[in-house]
């Protein structure tokens, strides 16, 4: 006797779903973290005492952090990839953009073709809000 029926799928409006975006939002980010203290990847330095962010994440919503090469752009991709593997989720690449900062575009845009990305511009918006500024300012 079972006492909780199999589910293949979450229903829009279920009271568990917001709990379960977050439960698996949490392992991406678990993997970023961990990438970071294995130093695969290194994130954007923020503040006087140099904290490194690689993520930013709001339920299933998501920035990423990463130097500004093709070979870390590759990581952080391949990190998501895995993932992906892992939770059977799928990433829309249609909603996903590179942004650069302090970047010239034609880096930015070599980067994109290398993880086969389209390039976003400045200022963006996550979550509905106006991010950005001058993307070649120091003070960005």
């Amino acid at each position: 006797m079972a006492f909780v029926d199999e589910m293949r799928e979450l229903r829009q409006g279920d009271p568990l779903s917001p709990f379960l975006i977050i439960l698996v939002a949490d392992v991406m980010g678990r993997i970023f973290e961990i990438a970071k203290l294995n130093n695969m990847i290194e994130g954007f330095k923020v503040g006087r005492e140099g904290v490194h962010i690689t993520h930013l994440q709001y339920a299933d919503d998501s920035l990423l952090f990463v130097k500004n090469t093709k070979e870390s752009a590759t990581k952080a991709m391949q990190l998501v990839r895995v993932f992906c593997m892992i939770s059977g989720l799928k990433l829309n690449m249609d909603k996903c953009s590179l942004l650069g900062i302090n970047v010239p575009d034609e880096e930015v845009l070599q980067v994109a073709e290398g993880i086969e990305c389209q390039v976003g511009a400045w200022p963006m918006k996550y979550l509905r809000m106006p991010i950005g500024g001058s993307p070649m300012d120091t003070d960005f």
